[in-house]
């Protein structure tokens, strides 16, 4: 006599794994923003003499798990932010507000969307 074994639920009817995707995206979007807001909160405290022209080009692209935070190219970019080849030969070593806001997303705020965003989307997956 065999027995036969039902099994039952999100993870196993494809509740789980359609929620999944839907996590993610909303997590990379929520990171973006916050991470949009905070390159701003850092320009007005380490800029020097800020015309607002580079403040206004900070903005989020792509969409879906793609999305970044860019500055759209702008030409003095890598020198505003160390990276440049002009910052080997001057003393202005570079603001650093890109790589400090995502060491700080990586460090503790992903985290914090994460706690927000895993108990919704598994509340989903009984709905």
């Amino acid at each position: 006599m065999s027995e036969v074994t039902r099994v039952l639920g999100p993870l196993f009817d494809g509740r789980a794994q359609a929620q999944i995707p839907l996590l993610m995206a909303e997590a990379v979007h929520q990171a973006a923003r916050v991470g949009e807001q905070d390159v701003h909160i850092a320009q007005a405290a380490k800029f020097v003499n800020p015309t607002g022209r580079y403040e206004s080009s900070i903005r989020i692209e792509g969409s879906g798990i793609t999305e970044q935070i860019t500055d759209g190219g702008m030409i003095y970019g890598p020198w505003l932010e160390g990276v440049g080849s002009r910052n080997k030969t001057t003393r202005f070593k570079g603001y650093k507000i890109m790589r400090s806001v995502t060491q700080g997303l990586k460090r503790e705020k992903v985290k914090v969307i994460l706690g927000i965003l895993v108990p919704k989307h598994v509340a989903r997956m009984n709905e």
